[in-house]
C-alpha cells in the first residue's frame, strides 16, 4: 500500500496529514466537508474556514505506514504548523490544551512540553495516553488542575 503525506495550507497557517487513499484529492474532499460543516477536529482550521484560500499538495510517498508516520512526525516536529496530533487514524486526544508536567515542571501545552523536552508532539501525546512508554528519565502527566 502507498501512503501520501500531505500538505494543507491556510492562510499563514500549515497542517500535515497522511492518506493511503489512491486518490489523495478525496482527503482534502473530507477535509474540506468537514470544514464546510463546522465539524473540523482542527479549531485553527475551523476558525479560517471562509475566511482563507485552503491548498492541498502531496509531498512524499512511501510504502510503509511506519516510514509515513515518522515522514510526518518530522515536518510537524519541524515546522511551525498548525497540527494538533500526528496520526490522524490513531484519533485526537481529548483536550490537547491541557496543562502538562514533564519532571515537575509545568507546561501549557503538548506542543510546549514536546518542544522543552525535544520530542514530536506525537510522541507526548502518547506518552500521556499510555500507548507509548515515555524514556525512563522522563516522567510526564497531565497537571493535577486539569482533573
Amino acid at each position: 500500500m502507498t501512503y501520501k503525506i500531505y500538505k494543507m495550507t491556510a492562510g499563514d497557517q500549515t497542517y500535515f496529514g497522511q492518506t493511503s487513499q489512491h486518490y489523495p484529492n478525496s482527503r482534502f474532499a473530507q477535509h474540506k466537508w468537514k470544514l464546510k460543516k463546522g465539524k473540523h477536529e482542527n479549531k485553527t482550521l475551523q476558525e479560517l474556514w471562509g475566511n482563507a484560500d485552503f491548498t492541498f499538495e502531496v509531498l512524499h510517498e512511501v510504502e510503509e505506514k511506519e516510514l509515513a508516520d515518522l515522514v510526518e512526525e518530522e515536518l510537524i516536529a519541524g515546522y511551525d504548523c498548525c497540527n494538533i496530533f500526528t496520526k490522524a487514524n490513531e484519533g485526537h486526544p481529548p483536550d490537547t490544551s491541557k496543562r502538562i508536567v514533564v519532571n515537575g515542571t509545568i507546561y501549557n501545552s503538548q506542543t510546549e512540553a514536546a518542544k522543552a523536552v525535544g520530542c514530536s508532539q506525537a510522541s507526548m501525546s502518547r506518552w500521556l495516553t499510555g500507548r507509548r512508554t515515555a524514556p525512563k528519565n522522563i516522567k510526564v502527566s497531565y497537571h493535577k488542575e486539569n482533573k
